[in-house]
């Protein structure tokens, strides 16, 4: 059974309605770039020692927070930062942990060495990952080739 006109301009609406919900919305007159997708941008927080941290704070800690954020015109994410580093003082590459004889779990030494690693490598130094990536996937497919090679040379 074929459809309608009216059931064809629906459908073409429908698709249109989503395209623009999972569009974001442009900047105008070229002010500002692309915004990365999610994929993307969760690589660079990783190249730059950046770590997901959810946690749960009462509304009014978060409204004074939301006020110091538009006073100061920072993000929320420096603000915390700052706050926290201020709270706990903030540590250095070098320093030990409190008790001498106890030594840092596996996951303190690589938050430690990732922050060491943020503060001296710009961002930019992050897309040789995606290079060696592409050079180790492209290993991986001549290999391929090779193990196709040798079965097709053994059924001949």
């Amino acid at each position: 059974m074929s459809m309608k006109k009216t059931d064809l301009e629906k459908n073409r609406m429908m698709k249109m309605s989503n395209l623009m919900k999972v569009a974001g919305i442009p900047d105008r007159f070229g002010k500002g770039g692309m915004v990365p997708d999610r994929k993307e941008l969760r690589r660079l927080d990783q190249a730059a020692g950046l770590i997901p941290f959810a946690c749960k704070l009462h509304s009014e800690l978060i409204t004074r927070l939301h006020a110091e954020v538009a006073k100061n015109g920072t993000t929320m994410n420096v603000l915390v930062e700052s706050l926290l580093e201020s709270g706990l003082g903030k540590p250095t590459v070098n320093e030990k942990p409190a008790a001498a004889k106890e030594k840092p779990v596996a996951g303190e030494k690589a938050v430690i060495e990732a922050k060491a690693v943020a503060q001296t490598a710009p961002i930019a130094k992050a897309k040789p990952v995606a290079k060696e990536k592409a050079v180790v996937k492209e290993k991986a497919v001549t290999k391929e080739k090779e193990k196709v090679k040798a079965t097709v040379k053994k059924k001949a």
